[in-house]
């Protein structure tokens, strides 16, 4: 791609740090610390605050700022999260299937099946990262957990009796093979009681109460950012600002784990570029 700017005369300039997008009457002027470029289109796919480590620090929403347009509060999202450690001690590095559902208060907010991988301080996996979206900024936040969640809650309470049964079976370990072992006991120790009837609710509501999340450094997307409001949603362009365009990232919009944000980051990007194309040739 590069190479193809090059054949095309197209003026290169990179690791530079633009410190400010001037509107002009004809166009802009964008600013990189004591060096100015004139064009008549911008396109600004700076990112949001995730990934910070790789330039993207969420300073460049002040960019934006100064030029009219609004920000909403950004979180980090897809995102490992930090929860109560007392239930879930040992079980770091353990993985299980499970369907993870967010609540704030007594709203459920998303839930998602899949991986649930156990850490030192808290929980993550692809369920995790789901659901890490609509728990930022959120007061009294908790997770339940539903193991086994292809089976119903009158199955694995059948499950439960068939190997109860067994008189080698000890009650520590009536669900080795069912879970992992040490989750199973870690379940089992969160029961209300003995009784198989709430090892069954154990098992289909672990709840963890959610204590905060790892920072923009380890999240995959941020969830927030320039506020949609002012953007053409056809075009990407400015509303405010005409022959501005934002893309990505730096708006606020951001999606499932699964590639749904670098596909609106390419989407949003190609659709902005055909209406510069466009508006050239008129």
């Amino acid at each position: 791609f590069r190479a193809y700017l090059a054949d095309k005369g197209v003026t290169e300039a990179t690791g530079k740090k633009v410190t400010e997008i001037v509107k002009e009457k004809d166009g802009y002027t964008v600013v990189c610390d004591k060096e100015k470029y004139s064009c008549k289109n911008v396109i600004v796919a700076v990112g949001g605050s995730a990934g910070k480590q790789f330039g993207t620090d969420g300073s460049a929403y002040k960019l934006l700022e100064k030029l009219g347009h609004k920000k909403t509060a950004v979180y980090p999202s897809l995102v490992q999260l930090k929860t109560q450690t007392d239930m879930i001690k040992g079980l770091k590095g353990l993985k299980e299937t499970a369907c993870v559902t967010a609540f704030s208060g007594a709203k459920p907010l998303m839930s998602s099946t899949g991986d649930l991988l156990f850490t030192d301080y808290g929980v993550s996996g692809s369920t995790v990262f789901n659901v890490s979206a609509s728990i930022a900024g959120k007061p009294d936040a908790y997770l339940i957990i539903e193991f086994l969640p292809e089976l119903s809650f009158s199955e694995t309470e059948k499950i439960l009796k068939t190997r109860a049964k067994k008189s080698y079976v000890k009650k520590e370990d009536l669900l080795c093979g069912v879970l992992n072992k040490r989750i199973g006991q870690a379940v089992i120790r969160s029961a209300k009681s003995d009784e198989l009837e709430d090892i069954a609710y154990a098992i289909k509501n672990f709840k963890l109460k959610v204590t905060g999340s790892l920072d923009f450094s380890y999240a995959q997307v941020t969830r927030g950012g320039i506020k949609t409001d002012k953007v053409d949603k056809t075009t990407y362009e400015s509303l405010i600002c005409p022959n501005l365009y934002l893309v990505g990232e730096v708006l606020d919009v951001d999606g499932d784990c699964g590639g749904y944000n670098l596909a609106f980051a390419f989407v949003s990007g190609i659709t902005a570029a055909r209406a510069i194309k466009k508006n050239n040739e008129i």
